[in-house]
């Protein structure tokens, strides 16, 4: 049985990399096309390529979330608890999905605690819970109304309801609402799917020692998805400034490597449209023979290249003179804690899951610069 768990484990893996492979490239498309001249301001290509990469973004969580669920009963999901404020993830949620609620003509309402809600919890899963309920009631809210809140009980517990006015659940599937693989028989509920996200909803929940419910009064009439959380009860000491990002790559010099010619050439495209100087390559031995003792700043490497993988390679740059200081960012469809770890022992500086977001490339070459 433990075998067969672990080649499922790596199955599902391996799958997970195959599938955000052109996920990557399109993401990187739908950055490039609004920064043209010729469509900086059309309205209808800025609206298609918003919508190009929501999707892409919700298919990268569909994924993720498949992985989640893999690692959480085989027992290999890291879980790393620091104080975290709830609040601040509710309110960054709700703020990233409002433009979509209103695109559709859904009312949105959302009401927060006075104070910060502060829990012992692990950062990304409290976002993946947070996430994952607000993207069930728009998907399955048409118009209508979503209302979210989040507040701290007597028994100093954080509550977090999401409220819609969609679909509903009927009666007979909402005991099994957060069993993966249970199908409605009406493809119009919010059950037609696979249920991956609800299902990692309730194990993530659980994880942090609270407890989740779904509750409606049938097809057509809503739903309501509350989730209790332990608060943290120490005294959380504000951050006293907030770092700003320089959001310019003017001069720098970056290395993209990919085995795959496409993604090289996108991703070139796109980055010196943000004013960075790039040199590109389709290998490990050609990236190696490209900088040729001429050091960039930074190196933004794919792992599952064929011959020299990505980890190889950074292994060879780090032992030629003068490449110690050299910015190295992993970039891989594989984003388990192990693959993690081999691409930091190996010398990589910071690991980047595919499909990459130009946000978090902006945010570590800002780094860079300071």
């Amino acid at each position: 049985m433990v075998k067969l768990r672990t080649t499922f484990d790596e199955f599902v893996a391996v799958v997970s990399h195959e599938l955000k492979h052109p996920l990557n490239l399109i993401s990187a498309s739908a950055e490039l096309i609004p920064r043209s001249p010729e469509t900086r301001q059309n309205l209808n290509v800025s609206r298609a390529t918003d919508t190009i990469r929501r999707t892409v973004i919700g298919q990268a969580q569909i994924i993720d979330d498949l992985l989640d669920i893999s690692r959480l009963r085989t027992g290999k999901l890291s879980v790393v608890r620091t104080v975290v404020d709830m609040r601040d993830i509710v309110q960054r949620v709700c703020s990233a999905v409002q433009e979509d609620a209103a695109q559709r003509g859904i009312a949105w309402h959302a009401a927060m605690a006075d104070t910060p809600v502060i829990l012992h919890a692990d950062l990304t899963r409290i976002e993946q819970i947070v996430w994952n309920l607000i993207s069930n009631a728009l998907k399955f809210t048409q118009h209508g109304s979503i209302e979210v809140s989040l507040q701290v009980n007597d028994h100093d517990e954080a509550v977090l309801r999401v409220t819609d006015t969609g679909t509903g659940i009927e009666s007979s599937l909402l005991p099994h609402i957060f069993d993966m693989f249970q199908q409605s028989r009406d493809p119009g509920t919010r059950r037609a799917g696979l249920g991956i996200g609800l299902a990692l909803v309730r194990d993530l929940v659980n994880l942090h020692g609270g407890a989740v419910r779904a509750e409606s009064d049938g097809l057509g009439r809503g739903a309501t998805f509350t989730v209790t959380l332990p608060t943290h009860r120490t005294v959380m000491h504000a951050n006293a400034g907030t770092e700003i990002v320089e959001d310019s790559l003017k001069g720098l010099r970056i290395l993209m490597v990919d085995d795959d010619s496409a993604t090289v050439e996108t991703f070139r495209l796109l980055l010196e449209t943000e004013g960075a100087e790039v040199r590109t390559a389709t290998s490990g031995d050609e990236a190696l023979t490209v900088i040729n003792g001429n050091a960039p700043d930074v190196i933004l490497s794919d792992i599952g290249m064929p011959g020299m993988d990505g980890i190889e390679f950074i292994g060879k740059l780090r032992g030629m003179p003068g490449m110690e200081a050299v910015t190295c960012i992993a970039v891989s469809g594989f984003g388990q804690q192990a693959d993690i770890n081999a691409a930091e022992a190996s010398g990589f500086d910071a690991y980047l899951k595919k499909p990459v977001v130009l946000e978090d490339l902006l945010s570590i070459f800002a780094r860079v610069r300071r």
